[in-house]
C-alpha cells in the first residue's frame, strides 16, 4: 500500500504543474478574447472569429507554453463571455478603445474582417 501511495503522489506531483499551466494558459486566453470581444462590439472593429483560435494559439506559443498545452475551449469562450460582460457594464461606451487597439497593435491585423476591395492584391 505504501509503494501505491507514493506512486499517487509522484504522478499528482508530476501533474500538478501541468494543470496550473493550463488554467494559467485559459485564463490568458479568455482575458484577451474578452478584450477582443469588447473592440468587436464597442470600438468598431470587426474580428473574424474563426482566426482567433489559431491566433491563441500563437500567443500561447509566444508566451512560454507549449504546443501541447491542452486548452479547454469551451471553459475559455464560458470566461470570455463573463469577463466580456464585466467590460461592458463597466466601460459601456468605448472608453478602453484606445488601450486595448494598443494592446493588440501587432496582432489586430491579422484579426480583422477585411473587404475583398481592401486587400492589395498584385
Amino acid at each position: 500500500m505504501l509503494k501505491r501511495t507514493a506512486f499517487m503522489g509522484v504522478l499528482l506531483f508530476c501533474a500538478a504543474p501541468t494543470f496550473a499551466a493550463e488554467e494559467l494558459a485559459q485564463d490568458m486566453l479568455a482575458e484577451g478574447i474578452s478584450k477582443l470581444m469588447y473592440m468587436n462590439d464597442s470600438c468598431g472593429v470587426t474580428i473574424e472569429k474563426e482566426k482567433v483560435q489559431e491566433i491563441s494559439k500563437l500567443y500561447l506559443y509566444a508566451n512560454g507554453f507549449s504546443g501541447d498545452i491542452q486548452v479547454d475551449w469551451e471553459q475559455v469562450k464560458a470566461t470570455a463571455a463573463a469577463e466580456f460582460e464585466v467590460l461592458k457594464k463597466e466601460n459601456p461606451i468605448g472608453e478602453l478603445c484606445d488601450k486595448y487597439a494598443e494592446q493588440f497593435e501587432s496582432v489586430l491585423p491579422l484579426l480583422k474582417k477585411h473587404d475583398a476591395t481592401e486587400l492589395d492584391i498584385e
